[in-house]
């Protein structure tokens, strides 16, 4: 969708959406389901507008460095103990 953002809630409510038919069809119990909605309630609608926009530049920053690492054949090192992991 072009924001990052609006495609990790389409994709994780999508998923909200999958586990309510299973749910409904009898492949797995409403535990499952309940945690699923809880998942998405808390990872978008507890945490605010700047925590959110934070994780969401942590977990690209990451992404980004291992896509690097990957592409210049670099091994990722550990910081706490200096090996390769």
């Amino acid at each position: 969708l072009k924001d990052r953002e609006i495609s990790e809630i389409a994709w994780d409510l999508r998923c909200v959406l999958y586990s309510f038919d299973y749910y409904q069809s009898g492949d797995t119990g409403e535990d499952q389901y309940k945690e699923d909605v809880q998942h998405f309630k808390n990872r978008w609608l507890k945490p605010g507008r700047k925590e959110t926009a934070k994780r969401l530049i942590d977990e690209e920053c990451q992404h980004l460095r291992e896509e690097l690492y990957k592409t210049l054949g670099i091994e990722d090192e550990n910081p706490l103990t200096g090996e390769n992991d």
